[in-house]
């Protein structure tokens, strides 16, 4: 991900044993706001546009089987 930038992000949800599951979620910057949306396609996989601002942290958070995830995402870079 680059800052100002939007970034196109593609993810694979798993179970522990590596299976794949169909898990939505939602992405949010480090002030609360929701950026986007997570939702598998097929197999587990899936895509998702984010635009990075300076200065700001992101996260998904996810719900499976009535547990709650978060999976930070990686530094934008400038």
């Amino acid at each position: 991900m680059i800052n100002g930038i939007t970034s196109k992000v593609a993810f694979q949800c798993t179970d522990v044993r590596g299976q794949a599951i169909n898990s939505s979620g939602l992405v949010y910057n480090c002030l609360g706001q929701v950026v986007g949306k997570v939702e598998p396609q097929l197999n587990g996989y899936g895509y998702f546009d984010v635009h990075p601002k300076e200065g700001r942290l992101y996260h998904i958070l996810t719900n499976y089987k009535g547990k709650d995830y978060q999976f930070n995402l990686p530094l934008p870079i400038e």
